[in-house]
């Protein structure tokens, strides 16, 4: 019997996490409250901006935009106003109950950060759950 996808053997869970330990590199990378990140190192860099510095920052950069372009070509622009919109609920869910507060900014950012990781994570993983899923052979769409 002939199979539909070639991905039939796909661990969708552990794509996941290793899709999210690569989101939440770049993004903290890129910036987090803690000092040590990108944005840091060039701001606070002496002799302004080096070579290396500039090629970490294209590099970081880069990988960030083929990241959204993966989640925006698996879930369309819907799908990820969706996914934004049930974090946002989340955070406001947290907020009523009294689990988080708005006092502590590192706190907040790095909340934040971890919802973007989250949805990068997912939008570069429904792909191939989807493929997963319904045995289609290609479920990509242009992005816009």
């Amino acid at each position: 019997m002939a199979r539909l996808s070639r991905f039939s053997n796909i661990n969708v869970p552990a794509l996941f996490c290793r899709r999210l330990l690569l989101s939440c590199f770049v993004v903290f990378a890129l910036y987090n409250p803690s000092e040590r990140s990108y944005w840091h190192w060039v701001t606070e860099s002496p002799g302004g901006l080096s070579s290396l510095q500039a090629m970490c920052g294209i590099l970081l950069v880069t990988a960030l935009i083929a990241m959204v372009r993966m989640a925006v070509a698996a879930m369309r622009v819907r799908g990820v106003i969706a996914v934004i919109g049930l974090c946002f609920a989340s955070v406001l869910l947290r907020v009523g109950v009294g689990i988080q507060q708005f006092d502590e900014i590192q706190l907040t950012t790095s909340a934040v950060q971890g919802m973007i990781c989250l949805i990068l994570a997912l939008g570069m993983t429904w792909s191939h759950a989807q493929v997963r899923f319904s045995g289609e052979r290609d479920v990509l769409h242009n992005p816009p």
